[in-house]
């Protein structure tokens, strides 16, 4: 677990940088979008009373946002060991929520996660229901999903693609 310290940016700013390099996953596909937040957008989120995030647009968040400190554990977790205090350095370093790192950052975690749905299979994984214990366990798959998660996933292939041309 790594606290960052945070009490010199702007907890917009600091919202932004991070949903900006995050990744959607699975089912974030449904809700993916590759316009990156700006300070106002997340202000605006920020004004609602809301200091935890949990999934913005499809995109794991996993953190709180009060205080001059974060927890990295958990955002890490999802976009890899460092990925927040990288956001965080980015933003200090260019002053910008949405620079070419965080920009980079994004669309690599991005192509990876379409590889992991896609190429491992998990896409096609049928729900499975098992019994333990006298107890119905209902794993769900994506396969239920696939008319719509499917188009949703190529589409976010050719929104990387005009991404990473402009």
């Amino acid at each position: 677990m790594s606290e960052i310290n945070i009490s010199d940016l702007n907890k917009a700013d600091v919202l932004a940088v991070l949903y900006n390099a995050s990744k959607p996953m699975g089912l974030g596909f449904m809700h993916y979008d590759t316009t990156p937040m700006n300070r106002e957008q997340a202000q605006k989120l920020l004004d609602t009373g809301h200091t935890e995030f949990d999934y913005l647009k499809g995109r794991p968040m996993k953190v709180v946002i009060a205080g001059d400190h974060m927890n990295s554990e958990m955002y890490d977790s999802y976009h890899g060991e460092g990925a927040l205090q990288k956001a965080i350095e980015s933003l200090r370093s260019t002053g910008q929520s949405y620079n070419d790192q965080v920009k980079q950052t994004h669309i690599a975690g991005t192509k990876k996660s379409i590889e992991q749905l896609t190429g491992s299979g998990q896409l096609f994984e049928p729900t499975r229901v098992s019994t333990h214990s006298n107890m119905k366990i209902y794993e769900l798959g994506m396969a239920d999903m696939l008319g719509v998660l499917g188009p949703k996933v190529n589409e976010a292939v050719k929104k990387l693609d005009d991404l990473k041309k402009e």
